[in-house]
């Protein structure tokens, strides 16, 4: 469509941490590029009573493939590829993870049929 721009995201390589630099400088510079935003850029935002991890701003890393900027571009190819550009840092820290069922933290949403921990 004419006038229509795409978003692709960029997700953390690391499971839990901090972004310790981030230099999207290549990425503004890409041909076909609008806007390049990055999770540095805002506050975080508030956690949805739905979600159990920080969706997006701060630099904290709560989970693998977390988004953490999204570039805006005239095709999805533009935007991947200066995606791609984007030089990120970590701190990693050390992840942890369960099998074990949530038993009684789970909930659902009656109105929307999702489940989530408390």
């Amino acid at each position: 469509m004419a006038n229509q721009l795409v978003g692709y995201p960029l997700c953390a390589t690391i499971a839990k941490g901090r972004i310790m630099h981030m230099d999207a400088s290549a990425a503004r510079a890409a041909p076909g590029v609008a806007a390049v935003v990055t999770t540095l850029e805002l506050e975080p935002l508030d956690r949805a009573e739905s979600n159990i991890a920080h969706l997006f701003g701060g630099a904290t890393i709560e989970h693998y493939h977390q988004a953490i900027a999204v570039v805006v571009a005239e095709t999805l190819e533009q935007a991947r590829g200066a995606a791609a550009l984007i030089e990120v840092r970590y701190e990693k820290r050390r992840a942890s993870s369960t099998l074990k069922p949530l038993g009684n933290a789970c909930r659902t949403s009656a109105s929307h049929k999702l489940m989530w921990a408390t």
